[in-house]
């Protein structure tokens, strides 16, 4: 279902506004976070847009998530529209990249090359993997570090906040499963805010706010279906109670 919405920004209203639209697309934009997210100028005037609206640019990120999750909090439908951006990236996938290391010893010379599929979780050494779009060549810059896993899974074509949450799964997921887990914060890792930490934890906490309040969202939604399924199957177990004293009485009758 496609949704649009303006909303104000908490550090930028006096020229700037926000809006989330499901729906935007730019062709070969490469935006700074996602297509979705777009900004405008309003000249003093309020919430009133006085140009087109454009992809938010690094300068805004912070205040974007921020004001976003602002709006969130007010607004249940658009809490769950954006937490359609979300996503955790599957453990198996970052386990088979994790695995995907480079011997030399092993893996160099004339047809010794591994070629590894993502999609398929595959690793073979048949040479005419090749010429197999599905298939890339192992090679040194495969270390099954956590750099190297995210290297290996994030998608050409993605929007920025799609890497940046592949950057952070990777991290989280490092910390946990691997000896060489060191990753720098996402943000830093991606060069975004001239890899200054002290924005990078801004963006990283906005976007807990934001993620925060679609989970509650989706919690709440969740947890209000079990309470009227509970009540339902009550009704019915009085109903069916009902009908077995009922039929018990009739037959005592007769």
């Amino acid at each position: 279902m496609s949704m649009h919405r303006n909303f104000a920004s908490i550090a930028h209203s006096a020229d700037y506004g926000y809006a989330f639209d499901s729906d935007a697309w730019e062709y070969n934009a490469r935006p700074f976070l996602s297509c979705k997210f777009r900004m405008y100028q309003t000249y003093g005037d309020g919430m009133r847009q006085h140009s087109n609206d454009l992809p938010v640019i690094e300068d805004f990120a912070i205040d974007y998530l921020n004001s976003l999750a602002a709006a969130m909090l007010e607004d249940e439908a658009l809490a769950e529209e954006v937490g359609r951006l979300h996503y955790e990236t599957r453990q198996a996938l970052m386990q088979f990249a994790a695995s995907l290391v480079y011997h030399p010893e092993k893996d160099s010379g004339f047809g010794r090359t591994r070629y590894f599929s993502v999609q398929q979780g595959k690793v073979s050494r048949n040479q005419e993997k090749q010429h197999d779009d599905r298939y890339k060549a192992l090679s040194d810059s495969h270390t099954g570090s956590a750099e190297s896993i995210y290297k290996i899974l994030v998608s050409e074509h993605s929007e920025g906040y799609e890497r940046w949450q592949l950057a952070n799964n990777v991290r989280n997921w490092a910390v946990e499963h691997l000896k060489n887990y060191f990753m720098e914060m996402p943000a830093v890792f991606l060069n975004w805010f001239a890899q200054d930490s002290r924005k990078a934890r801004a963006f990283r906490d906005a976007h807990e706010a934001c993620e925060g309040i679609a989970k509650a969202c989706r919690y709440r939604k969740n947890a209000i279906a079990h309470v009227i399924n509970y009540r339902a199957e009550l009704d019915r177990k009085a109903q069916r109670d009902v009908l077995q004293l009922t039929a018990e009485a009739s037959t005592e009758a007769a």
